[in-house]
């Protein structure tokens, strides 16, 4: 736990501060002080959005006052900030920036140092000639079918130990887990959550419960970098980990059998899925073949050079491609509510940021889009002109 402890301190991460928001919020609530916990645990929500999860625990308590009083106070803090900043940016927050972070649309969405369903999902059935080349076929009906499946999976595995576990704290902490398990996003400083489901299963003391508490230690210590360039299912070890740790949980409850035919359902298909050769559909209307940094943030053209602008960790660099390709401004190309268009002609159709669209040899577009990506982590996309195609 000590390595987590430093990765949040030296990133400054706020994991710390929604731990405890989440501990004393449960513990106010034990001692009757609801109005206590429902404003510590907004406060938790609001700074991240895997604690709204708190409200499986709450609902499954029929505790629908104090509920009320968490949804007020994330409504209330969530707009406190709108005192101090202009109300557009906010706004742009909760309109923009959050559903796309709902739907996993982080810097790297591929990223396999998340170690999540999600992500595994992700590699296995959507393609992206830039973020995951080595997949070449796309089906995002797939994906979202077996996310939907582990998700159900997870929260109907919750709401049966709620229904037979007697210990209120056993209960928070492993729905705080389910939702770390859940959440696409699943960070290295993130695995503090897990501090509160260690505490309980060791305390309860149960043999697999402890099996289990061993079973996530591993986990917080497996350096998953080297599992990167295995093949594919081989890269989520961690993930693995935490499947593991809730087979052991259920034995508890004699609910393994059914747990363990769930995530074969789940997994069988997957492996299968992943090793033979599907149709192949790469979806590609990228303009660069390989972009050495995810923030891209602007680019220029001279004849013969495009100018690339990215923001490292060292600061503002610039990258220099050599290009055959003629590239002019044209004035009725324009972005207008996030899409561009060429006069009144409407060229894209998706909710992500477009900026600085550029002719490219006379039959296309050049513009830069976040579209799939983080917000605001741009790359270099194309489209047809009008009458033109790609």
């Amino acid at each position: 736990m000590l390595p987590v402890l430093k990765s949040n301190v030296a990133q400054g991460q706020l994991y710390l501060i929604v731990t405890a928001l989440l501990i004393e919020g449960w513990l106010q609530h034990k001692n009757g002080h609801l109005k206590t916990a429902s404003l510590l645990w907004g406060g938790a929500i609001a700074l991240k959005i895997f604690p709204a999860i708190i409200l499986l625990y709450l609902i499954l308590k029929k505790d629908y006052r104090t509920t009320a009083f968490m949804v007020a106070a994330v409504i209330i803090i969530s707009i406190l900030p709108m005192a101090f900043m202009p109300g557009h940016i906010i706004l742009n927050y909760y309109s923009e920036i959050l559903p796309r972070l709902m739907v996993g649309e982080i810097n790297d969405p591929y990223a396999t140092v998340y170690q999540s369903f999600t992500v595994l999902c992700r590699k296995t059935f959507v393609s992206d000639k830039l973020l995951n080349p080595e997949n070449t076929y796309h089906n995002p009906i797939l994906k979202s079918l077996f996310s939907l499946i582990y998700t159900s999976l997870l929260l109907a595995f919750t709401v049966i130990i709620n229904k037979k576990e007697y210990d209120n704290f056993i209960k928070f902490s492993i729905i705080v887990f389910i939702g770390v398990l859940i959440s696409g996003y699943g960070t290295f400083y993130g695995l503090i959550l897990l501090i509160p489901l260690l505490v309980a299963l060791i305390k309860n003391g149960n043999t697999t419960f402890v099996i289990a508490a061993i079973v996530l230690c591993v986990a917080l210590v497996l350096p998953v970098k080297y599992f990167h360039n295995l093949p594919l299912l081989a890269q989520f070890p961690r993930l693995y980990l935490f499947i593991t740790a809730t087979l052991f949980i259920s034995y508890r409850y004699k609910l393994h059998y059914y747990a363990s035919a769930g995530m074969t359902i789940l997994f069988v298909p997957l492996l299968v899925l992943s090793n033979i050769n599907l149709p192949t559909h790469i979806r590609n209307n990228y303009y660069l073949t390989i972009q050495p940094n995810l923030l891209l943030y602007d680019y220029a053209y001279t004849p013969g050079q495009l100018h690339l602008k990215y923001i490292t960790d060292a600061g503002i660099k610039e990258g220099i491609k050599l290009t055959t390709d003629s590239m002019c401004r044209d004035s009725a190309l324009k972005v207008i509510n996030g899409n561009i268009y060429a006069g009144e002609l409407q060229i894209t159709n998706s909710g992500c940021r477009k900026l600085k669209p550029m002719r490219i040899n006379s039959k296309q577009i050049i513009y830069l889009s976040d579209e799939d990506r983080g917000v605001g982590f741009y790359t270099l996309r194309l489209a047809a002109y009008p009458n033109s195609k790609i």
